[in-house]
């Protein structure tokens, strides 16, 4: 039996909400939710229980989060919905916080339209031109494949791996380590 919050009600012009559901409100360790056939009220609400237990007795109190603050949720008879009874600040000590979601940077795509960035001519000439480079190219191949990505490979890329020889290269002897 869930205790009558409409004594709480302090004046006599109410504050109708519509019905509560049970995504209305923040998470917190003191509140549950009832359904329609345990409250007899004909709608599920959140109930507060200062014993942190789902128990319907005196203490469980029909609640509602309403514009940021807690309320108890109070319904006369003959009323269509639900009303704001007292405020109930105490309630949000018991509220769950959420951890911020920090969002992280994108990283950045390689367009391989956009053209490449001009080099220093002591770059060029200490760095060798990978993307030629056939070995390379059969590599990423085969890595494509291995990975279920050979739908994406492009045309040419698939031309590379039937053209270049796979070779094995001995292991380094590391019984000296």
């Amino acid at each position: 039996m869930l205790a009558s919050s409409s004594q709480a009600t302090l004046s006599p012009e109410f504050i109708f909400v519509s019905l509560p559901s049970i995504t209305d409100a923040p998470p917190n360790t003191h509140i549950f939710w009832l359904e329609p056939s345990e409250t007899h009220r004909g709608y599920g609400c959140h109930t507060f229980h200062p014993s942190r237990r789902k128990l319907l007795d005196k203490q469980a109190v029909p609640v509602i989060f309403h514009q940021g603050a807690w309320y108890t949720l109070c319904h006369k008879a003959g009323n269509a919905f639900p009303h704001l009874g007292a405020e109930c600040p105490d309630i949000s000590l018991f509220d769950v916080q959420q951890p911020t979601q920090i969002e992280e940077p994108e990283p950045e795509v390689n367009n391989p339209t956009d053209p490449p960035a001009p080099e220093s001519e002591s770059d060029v000439e200490s760095v060798p031109d990978l993307e030629n480079d056939s070995l390379l190219q059969a590599i990423r191949c085969n890595v494509s494949i291995c990975f279920g990505l050979e739908n994406k490979l492009d045309h040419q890329n698939a031309q590379t791996l039937k053209q270049v020889p796979f070779q094995a290269y001995p292991l380094p002897d590391i019984s000296s380590f």
